[in-house]
Parts: C-alpha cells; sequence; structure tokens
C-alpha cells in the first residue's frame, strides 16, 4: 500500500479505486477537496495529477461523473485526460452534469507498476492563476466529482458491489480479503507444527457470467520448497451458499509452505466470474508444544543480581567487518590483541548490523529500535526525543554515562548525547585525526578519575574506516610488498577500474587500519586492568556496520549495497571472570545489533517496551541454551527504501519496485548467482515475512509517536563548523 493511500485511509477521504486488481491498484489526487461525503472537487490549477499502479498490465475502464458546484465562480467548460503524458479523452462539460462516461484505456495506454492520470480543465474566461496563489482562489476554478473510478471490470455497478463488500470485510473482519473469479492467490507462511487452516469464503457471480453453463472450483492446494503442489480441499462455487466454511488439517505441513487459492478457471482470467468475499480466514495450532527449560532462572537470577552494580563499557570499531579479524579466521593478523581479549569472553560469530550506515545502526544500538521507526533517513535526522536511549536507562538507575566518539555522524548536532552526563566529540579538538591512538590521551584520564563510580561508557573509534592510512608504525604493515600503489583518497571513485592486484592492496591498507584501532584496543584493555576496572565491568566490542573491499562490481566504502562484508560485524562480550555461573565461549546464533540494547536492559532489568523493540536478550545464550534468538536479520538501507533479509542459509535484498535479489548462501557465498523468481517458495516466504514487518514497524512508530511527524532534513538548521568539517572528511557531504 502507498503512503498516499495509507494517508488517505487515515483521513477516510478514499475516493478512487481501481476494483478488481489482483493488488492494491489504488490511486490518490493531489490538490483535491472534500465537497460532502460523496463527492470531492479538484482544487489545483490548471490541472491535477493522480497516480494508481498496477501489478499487471491489461485494458482498464475510466469511470467519471462530474458537475459544475454553484460555488464554482469559473465553470470549466471542457476536460482534457491524459494518462502517462498520452491523450486519452476529451469531454464537453457545457452541459449541467455528466452521468457515469465510461472512457476505455487500452493497452498502450497503462504500465507495469505506478501510472499518472493528468486532469486538465478550461475556461476561457478564467484569468492566469499562479502557483502561488491561496487555495481559495484556485478552488475558483475547479470541477465537483462525484465518481472518478478506474476498473479493469467494464460494469461499473458489479465493481460498485465489488468495493463496498471488500470496505465491509475490512471494517469488520480482522482477517479479510476479496478475490477476483478467476485469479491465485499465494500466502507464504512458515507453519508450526500441527497446524490447522481454517476460513469461510462467499462466491458473489459477476452479472455478465453464465454461471449455470461454468463448474467452477474452488481449490486449496500447499506445496513445500522442492516438492510436488498437492491439492488439499476443492469444491463447487455456489452462488446461494453463505458463509461457506471449511477447514484443512496442515499437520504434516510444518515449516516453510506456499498455500494457494484456486478460484475459477485460471486459463481463462479475461472472462470475469466474480468474486470471493473471504473472512475468518486463520492459522490455529492444534495443541501447545512443551517447552524445554534450557537455562535456569537461578542463574539467570544470579548473573543479574552480580551485575546489577557492575559497569558497563561499549567499544565500537567503525566500518569493521567480521571476516577480516584475525579472530574470525582472517588470513592475516590483524587483531591480536582483540583475539587475545576473546578468549575470556563469549564471541558471537553470526552478529548482524541493522543498517548500512552509522547514524542509524548506533540509533538502532542506542534505542533498540530499527531504522523502520527512529527515522534516521535524511543528513540531518536527529535522535528522535521520544525514544529513551540506552545512556538515559543507565542514567535514571544512577550510572554515570559518559560517551567518546571521533564521528560527527553521531555527534550533539544529532541528539545522540542524549542521556549522557558527557559527550566528548573528540574531531572537535585541535589536531585531532580520528585515529585510534588519538583516543587514548583522553580516555586514561577519565577512566582514572572515575574508576571508583559506576558508569556507562561508550567508545566509538573511527578506524578501520576510510581513509586507509593509519599512523606509523602500521603504514606498510601488509601493503609494503604490493608493487602497484592505488591513491587511496579515491578509491570510493575509481574503485570499479583497479585490477585484481590494486583491490588487494587497498584490502592490505583496510587490514592496516584495522591493526591500528587493534593496538589502541589493547592499549585501553590493559589500562581498564590496571585501574582494577577489567573484573568490575561487562565489555562489549562491535562494529556500526561492515565494509565493502571492491566485491560486488568494485563497490568500496559502505552504505550502497547488502554484500555480505558490509553486513557482517564482530561481536563479543567480556563478562568479569569471577561471574556465579558459566559463560559459554563462543556461539553460532545469528544475533544483530538491537540485541544489545535488549541484552543491557535484561542484565539490569530496565523497564522497557520489550514487545516493541526489534532486539532479543542474548542472556539465554550466553549461558547456554540451545535455542534461536533470531531466525533471521532484517538490514535497511539509510534511505528507507531497500531492505535485506538474512537466514542463516539465504538472504535476500528487497528494493521497492525494482526486483529482489534471492541467494542461497550456502552454495554461493560470494552472491553471483541470483535465484529469484515468483516460483521460489523460500524466496517468496521471506518478501512476505519482511513485507509483514515493515508493516509492523509502522504500527509500532505510529504507536510511539501517535501521528506526530519527525523532524524532516531542514536546510535551516544549523550544525556547527567542526561537524560539518567531519561529515565532509567521512564523505557524507562534499
Amino acid at each position: 500500500m502507498s503512503e498516499e493511500l495509507e494517508f488517505a485511509y487515515q483521513k477516510g477521504d478514499i475516493f478512487a479505486l481501481d476494483y478488481m486488481a489482483e493488488e492494491a491498484d489504488d490511486f490518490l489526487a493531489r490538490g483535491w477537496t472534500k465537497v460532502h461525503n460523496r463527492a470531492f472537487r479538484f482544487g489545483a490549477y490548471p490541472f491535477s495529477k493522480l497516480k494508481f499502479i498496477i501489478s499487471k498490465r491489461r485494458p482498464l475502464y475510466l469511470f467519471i461523473s462530474c458537475s459544475q458546484d454553484k460555488q464554482i465562480k469559473y465553470p470549466a467548460e471542457k476536460l482534457h485526460i491524459k494518462i502517462n503524458k498520452k491523450d486519452l479523452t476529451y469531454i464537453d462539460l457545457k452541459k449541467q452534469e455528466i452521468n457515469n462516461i465510461r472512457v476505455p484505456i487500452s493497452y498502450e495506454f497503462v504500465e507495469n507498476g505506478e501510472n499518472t492520470v493528468e486532469i486538465y480543465y478550461t475556461n476561457d474566461k478564467k484569468p492566469e492563476v499562479k502557483s502561488s496563489s491561496s487555495q481559495k482562489k484556485k478552488r475558483e476554478f475547479s470541477l465537483r466529482f462525484n465518481k472518478l473510478l478506474i476498473s479493469s471490470h467494464n460494469d461499473l455497478s458489479f465493481a460498485k458491489q465489488f468495493i463496498n463488500n471488500k470496505a465491509s470485510l475490512l471494517k469488520n473482519e480482522k482477517d479479510s480479503f476479496v478475490q477476483k473469479v478467476p485469479s491465485v492467490i499465494d500466502f507464504y507462511f512458515d507453519l508450526p507444527d500441527k497446524c490447522i487452516f481454517e476460513a469461510q469464503y462467499k462466491y458473489h457471480p459477476s452479472s455478465h457470467f453464465d454461471t449455470q453453463n461454468n463448474n467452477l472450483k474452488l481449490k486449496v492446494s500447499v506445496q513445500k520448497p522442492d516438492k510436488r503442489e498437492q491439492i488439499v480441499y476443492q469444491a463447487l462455487l455456489d452462488k446461494d451458499a453463505v458463509n461457506k466454511k471449511f477447514k484443512i488439517d496442515l499437520a504434516e505441513e510444518k515449516g516453510v509452505t506456499r498455500i494457494r487459492l484456486w478460484a475459477g478457471n485460471i486459463e481463462n482470467n479475461n472472462n470475469l466470474a466474480g468474486y470471493l468475499s473471504w473472512s475468518k480466514a486463520s492459522l490455529l495450532k492444534k495443541g501447545k508444544e512443551k517447552k524445554k527449560r534450557e537455562n535456569s532462572k537461578r542463574d539467570l537470577k544470579k548473573l543479574r543480581q552480580f551485575i546489577s552494580d557492575k559497569n558497563t563499557i561499549v567499544i565500537i570499531l567503525d566500518a569493521a567487518r567480521a571476516d577480516h579479524f584475525s579472530l574470525y579466521g582472517y588470513f592475516r593478523q590483524t587483531t591480536p590483541n582483540i583475539d587475545k581479549f576473546a578468549r575470556e569472553a563469549t564471541v558471537f560469530f553470526n552478529a548482524f548490523s541493522e543498517s548500512l550506515s552509522t547514524r542509524c545502526s548506533i540509533g538502532t544500538l542506542f534505542t533498540g529500535f530499527p531504522l523502520s521507526v527512529t527515522s534516521l533517513i535524511q543528513l540531518k535526522s536527529r535522535l528522535p526525543e521520544r525514544l529513551v536511549s540506552i545512556a538515559e536507562l543507565f542514567k535514571i538507575n544512577k550510572f554515570k554515562t559518559t560517551g567518546f566518539t571521533g564521528v560527527g555522524n553521531i555527534g550533539s548536532a544529532f541528539s545522540f548525547d542524549k542521556g549522557f552526563d558527557e559527550y566528548f566529540e573528540l574531531y572537535k579538538e585541535k589536531e585531532f585525526y580520528r585515529k585510534s591512538q588519538e583516543y587514548l590521551p583522553y580516555l586514561f584520564p577519565w577512566l582514572e578519575s572515575n574508576k571508583r563510580k559506576k558508569f556507562f561508557l561508550y567508545i566509538h573509534f573511527k578506524e578501520p574506516h576510510a581513509i586507509y592510512i593509519p599512523l606509523p608504525p602500521f603504514q606498510g604493515m601488509f601493503s609494503q610488498d604490493f608493487d602497484k600503489k592505488v591513491d587511496l583518497t579515491k578509491i570510493k571513485f575509481i574503485g570499479p577500474e583497479l585490477t585484481d592486484e590494486e583491490i588487494e592492496y587497498v584490502r592490505a591498507c583496510y587490514d592496516e587500519n584495522l591493526a591500528s584501532a587493534d593496538s589502541a584496543f589493547g592499549d585501553l584493555i590493559k589500562k581498564i586492568k590496571k585501574l582494577g576496572l577489567l573484573e568490575e565491568s561487562i565489555i562489549i566490542v562491535t562494529a556500526d556496520h561492515g565494509e565493502l573491499l571492491g566485491e560486488h562490481g568494485g563497490l568500496f566504502s559502505h552504505g550502497s549495497y547488502f554484500g555480505e562484508g558490509g553486513i557482517h560485524i564482530p561481536l563479543i562480550i567480556r563478562f568479569p571472570e569471577d561471574t556465579p555461573v558459566n559463560i559459554i565461549e563462543k556461539s553460532e546464533a545469528l544475533v544483530k545489533t538491537s540485541d544489545i540494547f535488549a541484552t543491557l536492559a535484561d542484565i539490569y532489568q530496565f523497564k522497557i517496551p520489550q514487545e516493541l523493540i526489534s532486539g532479543n536478550s542474548l542472556l539465554p545464550l550466553v549461558l547456554g541454551a540451545d535455542k534461536v534468538v533470531n531466525s533471521h536479520v532484517i538490514i535497511e538501507k539509510r534511505e528507507g527504501s531497500s531492505y535485506c533479509y538474512r537466514s542463516k542459509k539465504y538472504k535476500l535484498n528487497y528494493w521497492k519496485k525494482i526486483q529482489a535479489e534471492f541467494y542461497d548462501l550456502e552454495k554461493d557465498p560470494k552472491e553471483k548467482n541470483n535465484l529469484f523468481d515468483r516460483d521460489n517458495i523460500i524466496a517468496n516466504f521471506m518478501l512476505a515475512d519482511l513485507k509483514r514487518w515493515i508493516a509492523r514497524q509502522k504500527k509500532i512508530r505510529d504507536l510511539i509517536f501517535e501521528g506526530e511527524i519527525l523532524e524532516e532534513e531542514s536546510n535551516n538548521r544549523q550544525i556547527d563548523k567542526k561537524t560539518l568539517e567531519n561529515l565532509k572528511a567521512l564523505g557524507y557531504i562534499k
């Protein structure tokens, strides 16, 4: 459903619908006003635009009923209609009223996807009205429309009956929908064990279709991946049967399954036989499963009691991809200090960022909500005041809260200092070049001054983020033996033109940046240990996102594509050595950024809306529970229109209005073979589940913000000079 349509539903002013489309082929005018409950008026001058979306190109019909309103000062005399800038029809409006004009729209006028209708109305006596004129003045010249409909059915009365039934169903039944006859509708589910599908339907025949001579059937089929489709229910469609019920036992269909509703003879789908109105469709579990007791409540209680007065230190390595850590099996010794630290910690081998860019992912880390809720999609977007940050939760619970960042993208200019007693933006300091070692002269004195306090400390190192030129002695550590050197300040622009050897050189330089950050990390841990804070703190090491290094057509940096290098991040959690419960050393479970927020909230028993945030506590995994915390992770692009649905085995990349990509990562780890098509059951299940998730996040956002419009990017908002310089240095602005 389009954003415009959702807005109109909230207003209650929907006036134009494609009744018979397979999907919601709805459109909405711009520049309209409501005249009364049954009419609307175009108010834009000299024309109005409407948009409609069709999923399958086909002939359509435009229905119009219009008249002059007595309040209109300059009645329109002629109506000129275009579709996709092609002339459709001219109508003489000198009569008092034009009723039920039907205009055929042939194939050549329409396209799959978005289409535009332009309506021009003229009056030779009307003086010029500028775009800046008041709405009242514009509406002196307009038309009153009682009907303006686009339908794939040529019978207006049947189309009206269709939409009336549809509106009634949607209003009164939670799980209701309308299906054309003939047509096929697919549903994709991950079915639980011992499941039952039940529903009821009513057949509404078309007035132009002879039902007596056609044995129209309803069939329900199920299909598992790589298995044959099986019919599990069929019945003749009977117009006299009211709300016919059926129940199907799906006990043997556990897992990802396609459920298909076949209505009528789809081989003759141009001959509309009517429609089915469905209600009370649901999937039910036959019985409750016994849950295994995988970790004791006593252990959780012990852990929380022990940790309640301990510090928390979160350390971010910016743009650090997990597979370049020697800890994660990389061939170079890039992270010897992190490797050593991890021997006394829990290492998560399948951790993923939930966004491709810093502000979006750290917004999720700080609030527990994904980008769809935080809406940090603009260059100047701020962390919403309405969302409670992790720093605020610690502060409420009497912790001192301090942050250190060398990244202006999450500076105070964007409200990321929310909840911090102190927020040190090091990039504003003189002679600070964002190298990890440069943090230490600021961090060490702070640790010495606060070693006897209970604190939450956030440290955001900039390395290994581009530009991949570390301080000595790390320059040349891995790259000195390469014959061909590359200008590292320009790789974002010349990346696709690099040879394989040059790409390897750039990767070696990235590794040097990572080794530099690891060295600073090692010095920091030594200091923490020397001050007696190592055994008084939970320490979490992770990244905001990863980095692409020449993959996927020569892409470098991050933010543009959902490649594994850009989304797979390190995650290491170390508890004090004398923690009174056993902590596991590694986990292969699928985990994500917001799980860190949820885990800290669980440890310290912070009061949060657990049912709303996207994260899940990792404590059961840390304590050794054999359970699935996340069946998948959803990653978003900053623009808010692209998504990645990543399970352990499969990946779906989805761009709105662009065909999706689907990869089997076990067979195709480099994502070379796109398997997405309409018959791939797993891909379509993931896409359906993703769309349900997107809809749920919108509901959560509406619930939290109660209709409040979040602050959009504003040219009037001033960003301080130092932050602006930092954003330019990082490549966010030119």
